[in-house]
């Protein structure tokens, strides 16, 4: 890696656990790849959450829920943000019957 390599401080979506949140800094995907997130409103600047890690990602960008294969996720890179200060660790959502049937067809 280069001093001035702007990737230097990111880390991909991918090592992120659940409940962690990052600024999307970059992606280095396919350009039709990176134009489709784009238009679902994964630009670079956004704050996404890891809903839940793995093979099959559900990550929240604003108040919307949207499905990654690890893949696709790896590519997009970013700094984690710290968690609010006073905030608790958050308890697992119960998942929303449509979030059931979601999930459902990722396992």
């Amino acid at each position: 890696m280069q001093p001035d390599d702007p990737y230097a401080t990111m880390i991909p979506l991918t090592a992120l656990g659940d409940g962690a949140s990052i600024r999307l800094g970059a992606m280095t995907l396919d350009p039709v790849q990176a134009g489709r997130l784009r238009e679902m409103g994964l630009c670079e600047g956004r704050c996404l959450s890891v809903l839940r890690g793995g093979e099959r990602m559900i990550v929240g960008c604003g108040g919307c829920r949207i499905a990654l294969h690890r893949d696709l996720a790896h590519g997009m890179l970013g700094e984690v943000l710290p968690p609010p200060e006073g905030a608790a660790p958050r308890a697992p959502e119960k998942p929303t019957p449509m979030l059931s049937r979601i999930l459902r067809r990722f396992r």
